[in-house]
């Protein structure tokens, strides 16, 4: 079985995706410690394929360990340009304590990752404090002006408020 995952984390990373996709799909039906090990050490890779193909991976096998890694790659400022399969990947993960990390991500992210956020925040339950909540209004209403100058046919702004105001309404309680 070794040789075999070697075989496999040696064929996910080739440039040939007729023999890296079959051990994508290999590496997800493993699931096994090893195999998500290797998926987020490829988090740090400046292959971006490679670095999406790990974060398809991390999205299927659904393992809530990973979560603190993709964070910290979202986090980068050399990954800015390519978040959107960062943020993928945590959509089926626990992201209960990432309201304020979210928002950021709604607020200042491109089309893909806003839309990413708003999948995660419109279909997760979350942990957080009022200081929390008040920080995302802060931030929204900072914000609010310069979203309606960007074009997203993806993410209104609408949405975007329908969002805030979804959270907002636990400050009334």
């Amino acid at each position: 079985m070794a040789h075999d995952l070697a075989t496999l984390k040696a064929h996910f990373l080739s440039s040939d995706w007729t023999i890296s996709e079959p051990a994508l799909d290999a590496l997800i039906s493993l699931a096994s410690p090893e195999v998500l090990d290797f998926l987020l050490a490829l988090l740090d890779q400046p292959d971006v394929l490679v670095r999406n193909r790990a974060c398809i991976a991390l999205h299927e096998i659904g393992d809530s360990r990973a979560v603190p890694a993709l964070l910290q790659a979202i986090r980068k400022p050399e990954n800015e340009a390519y978040r959107g399969s960062l943020v993928y990947a945590l959509e089926y993960l626990d992201c209960q304590h990432l309201l304020p990390d979210l928002f950021d991500l709604l607020f200042y992210g491109d089309s893909e990752v806003q839309m990413g956020a708003k999948r995660i925040l419109d279909h997760q339950s979350f942990t957080f404090r009022a200081d929390d909540l008040y920080a995302i209004k802060s931030k929204w209403e900072a914000i609010r002006g310069q979203l309606e100058q960007r074009v997203n046919p993806f993410t209104t702004t609408e949405e975007i408020q329908a969002c805030v105001n979804g959270f907002l309404a636990y400050l009334r309680e």
